[in-house]
This record gives structure tokens, C-alpha cells and sequence, in this order.
């Protein structure tokens, strides 16, 4: 007798752990999306792309997303899988790209975060330096991008770390900020 109350307390503690494991993954997703509605979405758009042009009528940049989400209140979009490309005429483009972004004031500022990435292109296919980091800030009327974290850069020729960096898409120039360090290739 002793042994069979046993064995019940025993299943029932078992069962009562699957009930509680079982059902916590839906726990935790219910609280992930209500955390990622905070911004009261207006509308949605799918595959977007926006071309951004100078006084001249010159292309400057085109900004493509997966999924754009915008509110009017809060005036925010939040993209997923943006990507962002500076049009130069004498080489290759830059492109940026992560998994997230937030598009602000006026789509003049673009936040991108969780695992940015920025490359060169020479030619169509080829990447001359690719930047790396979690988080850029990019000024969409001055091309200007920066960040204040860890950043890694790399070409066939060296590998550099820094500490933040500031980039000027219009004059290819990248400023590093601190902590710096370079291999150099032979």
C-alpha cells in the first residue's frame, strides 16, 4: 500500500513537471509579443524600398526591408532585415544590413541593430572591407554613420578593432574613435 502512494505522489510530480514545461515556450512567446507591439502599429508594408535622391535628381541611397512597421503616434517604423545601399559613382557600393532597424525622425535617422554589417563592394560580387557590430546609427540626409561599440573591420590586407566609429559614406572616409588595433597581411 505504501508503495503504491508512493508511485502516484511520483507520477504526479511528473506529470505536473511535462504540464509545466509543455506549456511555458507559450509562456515566454505571449510575453515576446507583447513586448514587440509596444509601438501600436499603424500599418505594415511587406518587401519594402525606398529610393533616396539628391537635389539633383542623383540616386544617393536605397533603403529595402523585409517588413517595415510604422506608427503615427510614436513616428517610428521598425524594419526587419534592412538593408541600406550608398550608390557611388567612381567604385563599388556600400551596403549595410541587420536583423533590425528603426527608422526616426522623419526617416532621416535609421537605427540598425543586432548583427550590422557593413561591406564595400569593388565590383558587383566582390567585398573589399567588411565592418562589423550591434548597433550603427546612420544620418540618411548627411550619409554619415556611427557607434560607440566594439567594431571589427576587415580586407585581404588587414584586420582592425576599434571602439566606435564615425564613417562618411560621401567622402569614403572612416574615423576610428578608440581602443585601436590592426593586423597587417603580408
Amino acid at each position: 500500500m505504501k508503495r503504491l502512494k508512493l508511485n502516484r505522489w511520483l507520477i504526479s510530480a511528473i506529470a505536473l513537471a511535462m504540464l509545466v514545461l509543455v506549456f511555458q515556450p507559450e509562456e515566454i512567446q505571449n510575453n515576446v509579443q507583447v513586448e514587440t507591439q509596444v509601438y501600436d502599429t499603424d500599418y505594415f508594408m511587406e518587401e519594402v524600398v525606398i529610393f533616396q535622391f539628391d537635389i539633383n535628381g542623383r540616386q544617393t541611397n536605397t533603403l529595402a526591408a523585409d517588413r517595415m512597421e510604422h506608427s503615427l503616434k510614436k513616428d517610428i517604423s521598425i524594419l526587419n532585415n534592412p538593408l541600406i545601399t550608398f550608390a557611388r559613382s567612381q567604385s563599388g557600393d556600400w551596403q549595410l544590413n541587420s536583423n533590425q532597424g528603426k527608422l526616426l525622425n522623419n526617416n532621416s535617422i535609421i537605427t540598425l541593430d543586432n548583427n550590422v554589417k557593413i561591406e564595400e563592394h569593388v565590383e558587383k560580387d566582390q567585398v573589399q572591407t567588411k565592418i562589423t557590430t550591434n548597433n550603427m546609427t546612420i544620418n540618411l540626409d548627411t550619409n554619415i554613420a556611427f557607434t560607440d561599440l566594439p567594431v571589427l573591420i576587415e580586407s585581404p590586407y588587414y584586420q582592425t578593432k576599434s571602439t566606435g566609429l564615425e564613417i562618411e559614406f560621401d567622402q569614403e572616409v572612416i574615423y576610428l574613435k578608440s581602443d585601436v588595433s590592426t593586423k597587417i597581411y603580408q
